[in-house]
């Protein structure tokens, strides 16, 4: 074999090994970056587990009434879109109890807290990918939800950097209807344990009364 031979040789096997190396850096680069745009802690979802035909859009509810019993609203169940939020001048799908599929750009309403407008806590989070958006929000702005049984306007008393999702709701307290709306609080890829949260109260809008 000559030595042009044994060139063309070491090439025609290195070369292919190089490409495949460096597909195989970037998928995983990739993959790293989508996990990784959650801010929440559990890794266990398994995302093919999950259709988007599982979101259910909520009839109209309408009730043209400034108060409301609870009861007079249809049952709404997880993965449902129950309207939108207003944050300046940008606008999310809400959507309530949402599972981690469903929950990529919407802000979801989690099943332990209050719907908008309820005496209590609702609480409202977003995924990393939106954080922007609520981390615009400073003390006094006014946020609005329109929701399929009417508006509410919250106003934002003050926002804050908190360790840990489970310190998140006692920022409420005291406040007769709030609203609490986080996210992850980093710029950087990665899931962290400290999180934004602008803590609002109810101003105007439906009520829901028990």
């Amino acid at each position: 074999m000559n030595h042009s031979q044994k060139k063309f040789v070491k090439f025609a096997a290195v070369i292919p090994a190089i490409a495949a190396l460096l597909a195989t850096v970037l998928f995983f680069a990739v993959f790293s970056r989508f996990d990784n745009s959650f801010p929440f802690d559990n890794k266990q979802s398994v995302f093919a587990d999950y259709d988007m035909e599982d979101v259910i859009v909520a009839e109209n509810a309408m009730l043209n009434k400034n108060e409301i019993i609870k009861s007079e609203l249809p049952l709404i169940t997880s993965n449902t879109i129950i309207g939108k939020i207003n944050i300046n001048s940008e606008s999310l799908e809400l959507i309530y109890d949402a599972n981690p599929f469903n929950a990529i750009g919407k802000c979801n309403v989690a099943e332990n807290g209050k719907l908008p407008g309820e005496v209590g806590v609702s609480i409202l989070s977003c995924y990393k990918s939106d954080n922007l958006v609520v981390k615009s929000l400073e003390a006094e702005d006014v946020v609005t939800v329109d929701t399929i049984y009417g508006k509410c306007e919250y106003q934002v008393i003050d926002t804050y950097y908190v360790d840990g999702e489970e310190n998140i709701k006692a920022l409420a307290d005291g406040i007769g209807r709030a609203m609490l709306i986080y996210c992850d609080s980093t710029k950087s890829s990665g899931i962290s344990n400290n999180y934004f949260v602008a803590v609002c109260e109810m101003t105007g809008g439906v009520k829901i009364n028990p």
